[in-house]
């Protein structure tokens, strides 16, 4: 979707989409960028794009990934620079939701596990799972997952073990 320019009272919003193609994105966050904002909203992948463009602006960002760890933010209490915002990424409830999962099915033996490596703090976090998951007899099987080819060739593996 290209970008779309909405008049919201006193601000105007412009909403640009990457249509699943990392330059599509970068291209239009750069088109947005010329035309002057004063703030940049992002999440997801355009937050990879805003933090590589790095604007003098503010961005303003929500996240499920590690911001530390995506180069965003130097401490979550005090993220320094100009982007700041939140995350929903809490290591501490991965082992909560592998205790649940034992709960939900106690007979449950293996588990796997979709990640994309390339989203920041996959790694703590897979660490972290792999932790809970040993102190409940869980075997892991992890796959790593960036596109939709790569999703499906995982979830044939899946199936298959």
């Amino acid at each position: 979707m290209a970008a779309q320019g909405y008049g919201v009272g006193a601000f105007d919003l412009d909403e640009c989409w990457g249509d699943n193609s990392r330059e599509t994105l970068e291209r239009r966050a750069l088109e947005a960028l010329s035309r002057k904002p004063n703030i940049v909203v992002s999440q997801g992948p355009a937050l990879q794009v805003a933090r590589n463009l790095r604007p003098s602006l503010p961005v303003v960002f929500g996240t499920s990934g590690d911001p530390i760890e995506m180069g965003i933010a130097t401490t979550l209490g005090r993220p320094g620079g100009n982007f700041t915002g939140v995350t929903f990424m809490s290591y501490a409830l991965v082992g909560k939701r592998v205790e649940l999962l034992h709960e939900m099915v106690p007979s449950a033996k293996r588990l796997a596990v979709l990640s994309n490596p390339d989203h920041g703090g996959d790694a703590k976090e897979l660490a972290a799972t792999r932790d809970a998951a040993a102190g409940l007899g869980f075997q892991i099987a992890h796959y790593p997952v960036r596109n939709a080819a790569e999703l499906e060739n995982a979830l044939a593996a899946m199936n298959a073990a």
